[in-house]
């Protein structure tokens, strides 16, 4: 099992946003079968942008590009992404957790849509978040600015799993080994075909469904794994 593992900026700078883009492609060039995003150090996630460096350095177009990239990098990974927040996930880093497939966070972790307090609009982070929580809940933390506990964001669905900051480690080894079972390129088929079913109606969504199977089916590779099992009994879920 290949983890590649990309520490995430406590501030996202102009900088750091193209440090985490490299990071990010990267692992996709890599033969890891999992990618896990964390903070720099214990009780540290992401605050989201460095606006100070923003303004310094002019560099707020080339930011908000690049972080657009680095979210849509994280939507399209071709391996599972695991997030490990264990502190502040605010702005943009909360994004960058709600981009990956899981989130496991412990219980000092927070997370908050500060941008409204500038007048500014979470705007790159919301097609992430109400992937994960409801419309309402999702405008409700933009407009509060305010933070809300680990307990909220696990009710919420922005984390999957919350424990004590000792235990994160441990499920993040858990996680990575279960998730590298499937075979490459699956959580990638199933990210596409839950888009699709959001995006259509039932019926153009089934038929989107049953081609995918279908195709799934017609793959030698899979064919094989199927006769491996029917011949010798040998589940993929056993190892």
């Amino acid at each position: 099992m290949g983890v590649h593992r990309i520490s995430i900026p406590a501030r996202l700078s102009p900088a750091a946003i193209a440090e985490l883009e490299r990071a990010l492609a990267t692992g996709a060039a890599s033969s890891a079968t999992v990618f896990v995003l964390e903070g720099a150090g214990r009780g540290v996630f992401c605050e989201g942008m460095d606006l100070a460096s923003l303004a310094r350095e002019g560099g707020v177009e080339p930011a908000v590009r690049g972080f657009a990239r680095c979210l849509r990098a994280l939507v399209h990974a071709p391996r599972p992404t695991i997030a490990l927040v264990d502190g502040d996930a605010l702005g943009g880093g909360l994004g960058l957790a709600a981009a990956c497939d899981l989130v496991l966070a412990s219980e000092r972790a927070r997370v908050g849509l500060p941008e409204a307090l500038f007048g500014i609009v979470p705007a790159m982070v919301m097609p992430v978040l109400l992937g994960r929580t409801s419309r309402q809940r999702a405008r409700l933390l933009a407009t509060r600015c305010s933070t809300q506990s680990a307990a909220w964001a696990r009710e919420a669905g922005l984390f999957d799993e919350v424990a004590a900051p000792e235990r994160l480690e441990w499920l993040s080894r858990r996680a990575a080994r279960e998730l590298s079972r499937a075979e490459p390129g699956t959580a990638t088929r199933l990210r596409a075909l839950c888009a699709a079913v959001e995006a259509r109606g039932f019926d153009e969504a089934l038929d989107a469904a049953r081609d995918v199977a279908l195709a799934a089916f017609a793959d030698a590779d899979v064919r094989e794994r199927v006769a491996r099992f029917i011949e010798e009994g040998a589940a993929p879920w056993a190892s």
